[in-house]
């Protein structure tokens, strides 16, 4: 398979940020073009090309879509054209890999809307509860951190991180019920 042509260097701002999304979607598409493709070596090329025609058009990439879903749909393009010119059949019937290409498509989907649920959630917390979730997921803080800055026990720091956990669980599938 022959790779599409190299865009040009893109400036280091936008290269960083379309490293963010190609990392985050990695491994889910990758699972995806190798469920697809028996030949290890096609679907590393399709996955190489999926990167390439992606960088090239990143600056078309409307930041309001999700980077998974939109690379999902290329991948799925750059897929049936290497079906199309290898002698290499896909084990699943050509309507299936649309079919499952939309699915993982409407799984980043949910996924976008759990974050989103989960945003909204997180504005509720304040104060103390607030700062124990900083400290532990924005700063990187164990128990003992969170305990000694919120002037506590580690026992008690854990349960409040444990009572925030489901908190936000819940409200986040109050959320995810409501938009269903």
């Amino acid at each position: 398979m022959t790779a599409p042509a190299m865009p040009s260097a893109p400036d280091g701002p936008t290269f960083e940020r379309f490293s963010r999304h190609w990392t985050a979607a990695m491994p889910p598409l990758a699972a995806y073009v190798h469920s697809l493709i028996r030949d290890r070596q096609l679907a590393d090329d399709v996955l190489q090309d999926v990167a390439v025609v992606a960088l090239r058009r990143f600056s078309d990439f409307d930041p309001q879509r999700i980077f998974q879903a939109w690379v999902f749909g290329i991948a799925r393009n750059l897929v049936h054209e290497a079906f199309r010119r290898s002698k290499a059949r896909s084990h699943l019937p050509h309507e299936l890999i649309h079919l499952l290409a939309e699915d993982a498509e409407r799984g980043v989907d949910h996924l976008a809307d759990v974050r989103e649920a989960l945003r909204e959630c997180l504005r509720q917390i304040q104060g103390r509860a607030r700062d124990a979730l900083r400290l532990r997921y924005t700063e990187g803080g164990d128990y003992d951190t969170i305990a000694a800055s919120l002037r506590t026990s580690t026992v008690a720091a854990r349960k409040l991180v444990s009572r925030l956990h489901a908190r936000l669980r819940a409200c986040i599938l109050e959320r995810m019920g409501s938009t269903s």
